[in-house]
């Protein structure tokens, strides 16, 4: 039974993840910040990553889909 990949922590609920797999099924977090700001942010941060200047929330895909009525 496969556990999956590893917690990554804040990491897990950004929305400045991706999430890159190799053919091998290898998979890792990649930060898309560090591709603006590559001396504050990691390009793959070690995990778990509990501290993050960076970090926000990844915007529900539900919020506001049905709205009062």
């Amino acid at each position: 039974m496969s556990a999956g990949p590893p917690p990554a922590g804040l990491c897990d609920r950004c929305r400045h993840q991706q999430v890159v797999g190799t053919t091998r099924g290898t998979v890792y977090s990649l930060c898309r910040r560090s591709r603006a700001e590559p001396d504050r942010y990691a390009r793959y941060p070690r995990l778990p990553v509990l501290r993050c200047a960076g970090y926000e929330p990844e915007r529900d895909a539900t919020a506001g889909a049905a709205g009062p009525g």
